[in-house]
């Protein structure tokens, strides 16, 4: 489902304030407020809000992963720059692995359609998107598919992991932190992440500089578990931090 930009600036309120009213939104975005209770009706039937009397709130029962309607709308150009940066890395014959995440589905818009690549992924949306390119060969885990991130998560999507080595992984998370780690909100997503950082011969981490020296729940990996970072920051961002554990590649 394609949102309008009202309701994508309805969802960035809430994400910014966590709970908002229905007057407020009236204000800020200069529409009726039967008007705005419709989209907070549409956007709770898509679980990316919850409505509360007179207003709506942030989900807070986020374990299965973000909605993918909500990341799509956050940070748009600069994970296409991210994405377009990451295809650079791949070359003809590479098993890769990519993640649910959006960060990592913007890749699909710069690449190549002759280059020859098998792609293991737990990103329906990834996967259907792929379908248009004959010489890619892609391979879903399966497992049970949440709705709201389009990922499939659970026992037999790790359990397809078991089978396979991959050349490449690229994914992306909530946060990231040079001390705390890489971390993300969902525990179901974040155990299929680490999984695929230990079957990969090269990890390359896709973020954009609002999730820097933030902290999530769930723990995927050490920041130096990984080998290239790609981010929209600069690289100076890291100018005070010593010699890094890995490649930064900034898209500024």
């Amino acid at each position: 489902m394609h949102l309008t930009s009202r309701q994508q600036k309805i969802l960035q309120l809430v994400q910014q304030r966590q709970q908002i009213s229905v007057a407020d939104l009236c204000r800020e975005l200069y529409f009726s407020p039967s008007t705005i209770r419709r989209d907070l009706e549409l956007l709770q039937q898509q679980e990316l809000l919850l409505r509360t009397h007179g207003g709506a709130m942030l989900r807070s029962n986020w374990d299965s992963g973000v909605p993918s309607l909500l990341r799509e709308t956050q940070e748009v150009a600069a994970k296409q720059r991210i994405g377009k940066a990451a295809v650079q890395f791949l070359r003809d014959g590479d098993r890769i692995f990519i993640d649910s995440s959006s960060t990592a589905y913007a890749m699909v818009d710069s690449l190549d359609p002759q280059l020859e690549l098998t792609v293991f992924t737990n990103g329906l949306s990834l996967a259907s998107k792929l379908s248009q390119f004959p010489k890619i060969k892609t391979i879903c885990t399966g497992g049970q598919l949440i709705p709201s991130s389009q990922s499939f998560i659970g026992f037999h999507a790790l359990r397809f992991l078991e089978y396979y080595y991959a050349d490449k992984l690229f994914f992306s998370t909530n946060s990231f932190s040079l001390t705390m780690g890489i971390t993300d909100m969902s525990e179901f997503e974040s155990e299929l992440k680490r999984q695929m950082i230990l079957r990969a011969k090269q990890v390359f981490y896709l973020a954009d500089s609002s999730k820097f020296e933030t902290v999530s729940t769930y723990k995927i990996c050490e920041a130096g578990d990984i080998h290239t970072l790609i981010t929209n920051a600069p690289a100076s961002v890291f100018a005070q931090e010593g010699e890094l554990p890995f490649q930064i590649v900034s898209t500024e």
